[in-house]
């Protein structure tokens, strides 16, 4: 009993360490999220993003011309 305790101990303790370590690289590799990259964000999801009115007009146009092509492909398979 006490070498299985003590095996998973062990695992435990180098699981930790890897865990630190990678830890400690990921906060020395350099840049991190600033208040100014947030606010920058926000500006680029403005910019690049489309309002909720946008949407619902293009999904109006493109439910009327996929109504329009089924009449066509209607108007195709009768004449057949």
């Amino acid at each position: 009993m006490l070498k299985i305790i003590s095996g998973v101990g062990v695992v435990f303790i180098i699981a930790a360490l890897s865990f630190g370590m990678k830890v400690y690289a990921f906060m020395e590799s350099g840049d991190r999220f600033t208040a100014q990259d947030g606010v920058s964000l926000e500006h680029m999801v403005e910019d690049n993003f489309t309002t909720l009115e946008l949407h619902d007009r293009d999904m109006r146009y493109i439910t009327e011309r996929l109504d329009r092509i089924e009449m066509k492909l209607d108007l195709i398979l009768q004449e057949k």
